[in-house]
């Protein structure tokens, strides 16, 4: 094996005494039995080696079991040999890091539960530990006060607990193995468990979704608070106009058979305006309520707002519900949004949008967002850039990424900066296309686009007409139909499988199982 010299700088890691002794919360192995861990306050360790290490070898030779790098590392002071070569590891305050045993190769274990492990000592004083995990590929920091189960995660830059599993003692999960990360508050597995065909195209169709959000409802123009379908811009040549929702109901709101209206109020906090949009010509029917609150040190064309939305289906029930905030002036719109199911309820997901224009005739909005959805979580990395042609449509450039991972988070641009990231999860597919897009007043007339992703090898278009503001998208794949979406302009609909004809809702333009 290559061996590789790298410099490491100290970590000075806050011993506040907090992991509890034992292994942590008594929990089942089961994943909706676990237990919130207690949290830790703990430095982020420096970062860790900066290569893959090999596949581990696993040719007995025991006259070099003892005399590894990994039984060097001071981690692994007080080890209790067993039999056979497995040692038994419990950490001064307590916790238990469980049975392994040392390979020939230098730097190598094998723990009896999180499998094959790298290790490098990180030398800070601290009994310090890196340990490149070959079930996840992603290396961990542990340490002898930095207390296993408790692990840094530099893939996810997340703490992660390793739940135990209390029908065994001394071992933890595996066959799967449970984390909680407390970046986002979930119970992970890792590594992830295999991605079902339909969370595969869930992603294609929040692709272009996505794209629709941009295009159809005018709801991310540079310069403009974002309301979504109810208040959308008539696109011209250099300049995007938003025209105003009627204080009353008519006829041709958002979705085409409904209406639109508006009331605002102002106090020392600043203006509060709701937006309501309904599914019939005369105001019954909720679809849509929009709440928007700006501080009164905005000025015209600039400032920041926060607001929320919850959106209904004809029975009047609640399908979707989120909380935004925005900053916007003349050159960057950014958008900030947290998906639920309910009001109130757990967050389903999360995205970020910005928006630049680049000419005058040119826009483009940078996308990031993640949702979980039937128990699997998946995410996009999307770039919708928008020009304006003499005839007096659009066009839009469509380049995205799919992501897949229960760990996924976004990564929000720097200030006044406009590009989005994603981090942790595995990538699906990356898809392109393209689309066109025609205005008659405030609302879109005509939307056409399509895209195709690679490795997957699906096929996807879209198609509204202004007559009934339906939306509809066609996923396939070697020809086939494998999932058709129809929404409104409001973004509120079904997904439907063609596999085993089952659905997911869509509301605000995010799926819903």
């Amino acid at each position: 094996m290559r061996r590789i010299t790298f410099g490491l700088f100290c970590c000075v890691l806050a011993v506040t005494g907090c992991a509890p002794g034992g292994g942590g919360s008594s929990v089942a192995p089961a994943q909706r039995a676990f237990a919130v861990p207690q949290a830790i306050s703990r430095a982020v360790p420096p970062a860790p080696p900066n290569f893959v290490p090999k596949p581990p070898s696993t040719t007995a030779t025991s006259s070099v079991r003892r005399t590894t790098g990994a039984a060097q590392a001071a981690f692994f002071a007080g080890a209790v040999p067993l039999s056979n070569g497995v040692y038994y590891l419990t950490l001064p305050g307590g916790n238990v890091f469980g049975y392994y045993s040392y390979l020939p190769d230098p730097n190598y274990i094998y723990h009896f539960d999180m499998g094959y492990e790298y290790v490098a000592d990180a030398g800070d004083g601290n009994g310090g530990v890196y340990l490149y995990d070959f079930a996840s590929s992603h290396w961990w920091y542990t340490s002898r006060t930095y207390e296993f189960p408790y692990v840094y995660d530099f893939s996810l830059s997340s703490v992660l607990y390793y739940y135990p599993d209390t029908h065994n003692a001394g071992h933890y999960t595996t066959n799967p193995r449970y984390f909680y990360d407390f970046a986002t508050g979930q119970i992970i597995q890792l590594p992830e468990p295999a991605l079902s065909t339909k969370a595969t195209q869930r992603a294609q169709v929040q692709a272009l979704l996505t794209v629709s959000k941009v295009l159809d409802t005018g709801g991310y123009y540079p310069g403009y608070l974002t309301l979504g379908p109810m208040a959308r811009g008539r696109r011209t040549q250099g300049a995007q106009r938003v025209e105003p929702v009627r204080a009353t109901c008519s006829p041709g709101g958002a979705n085409g058979d409904g209406s639109a209206s508006a009331s605002s109020t102002s106090d020392a906090q600043g203006r509060h305006e709701i937006y309501s949009d309904f599914y019939s010509p005369n105001c019954v029917n909720t679809e849509r309520i929009t709440t928007l609150n700006e501080p009164t040190s905005n000025t015209a064309n600039q400032g920041t707002s926060t607001g929320y939305t919850t959106q209904y289906n004809r029975a009047g029930a609640v399908i979707g519900y989120a909380t935004n905030q925005q900053t916007y002036n003349q050159n960057l719109l950014t958008v900030v949004m947290s998906d639920a199911k309910t009001v109130g309820g757990a967050q389903a997901g999360r995205s970020g949008a910005s928006c630049v224009p680049t000419s005058s005739t040119v826009t483009r909005c940078n996308l990031a967002s993640f949702m979980t959805a039937g128990g699997e979580t998946t995410g996009l990395l999307e770039t919708v850039t928008e020009t304006y042609n003499n005839s007096g449509t659009w066009t839009a450039q469509i380049s995205a990424t799919t992501y897949a991972g229960s760990g996924l988070s976004l990564v929000q641009p720097p200030a006044g900066g406009s590009t989005w990231g994603i981090q942790g999860g595995t990538q699906i597919d990356s898809l392109s296309g393209s689309g066109t897009a025609a205005y008659n007043g405030s609302f879109a007339s005509q939307l056409d686009y399509t895209t195709t992703s690679s490795p997957g090898g699906y096929s996807a278009t879209a198609h509204l007409v202004f007559a009934n503001a339906t939306l509809t998208i066609t996923v396939s794949k070697n020809g086939a139909t494998v999932a058709t979406a129809v929404v409104d302009g409001d973004g509120n609909g079904t997904v439907t499988y063609a596999a085993d004809n089952s659905t997911d809702t869509v509301a605000g333009f995010t799926i819903f199982s």
